[in-house]
């Protein structure tokens, strides 16, 4: 696309219109100037980039406006094609992936079976690994004493946990 077809595709963006103004000059120079605007106004026609709106408004198109969003239309073209390979190297990498799935459905499976597992050895680990020795803990317990400082909190603490324990050696 030449420059200056480029260009008026720019105004037009900038503005959303443009009105085709027709002429009431009949003189030889008017007519190459409105020949020459009318072929541009046609090539972007042609490609779609604007449409008439009728009443000769001119709107710009969706299409029309991303084209000029780009500095030039070879910008534009570079740039979809850059897109164009990133959609096919996308299509190829959901292809592959699509096909690890259907082949692998069993995978997640497996992963939720191994994890039972180990859960419930986990689980009949720890029934097996408790203290049968009841005494043993109370003892530790009978030892423990809180330090005591002049905290009536601290005074209570310890009153209340040597009262407990005179009632477990008590009940022995």
């Amino acid at each position: 696309m030449e420059k200056e077809v480029f260009n008026l595709l720019k105004n037009i963006s900038e503005k959303g219109f443009i009105e085709d103004e027709v002429s009431d000059r009949i003189n030889p120079e008017q007519r190459k100037l409105d020949f020459i605007k009318d072929r541009k106004f046609t090539i972007l026609l042609q490609q779609g980039l604007i449409r008439n709106n009728g009443n000769n408004i001119l709107i710009i198109t969706e299409y029309g406006y991303d084209v000029a969003q780009h500095s030039s239309w070879i910008e534009y073209l570079k740039y979809n094609e850059k897109l164009q390979k990133k959609r096919i190297e996308k299509e190829s990498l959901d292809y592959k992936i699509s096909w690890f799935q259907s082949k692998t459905g069993w995978l997640p499976y497996l992963f939720s079976m191994i994890g039972i597992g180990i859960s419930i050895w986990a689980l009949v680990e720890s029934k097996s690994n408790k203290p049968t020795n009841i005494p043993e803990q109370q003892e530790k317990k009978e030892n423990k004493q809180l330090p005591s400082k002049n905290s009536p909190t601290k005074d209570t603490l310890n009153e209340k946990e040597k009262y407990i324990d005179s009632l477990n050696v008590s009940s022995r």
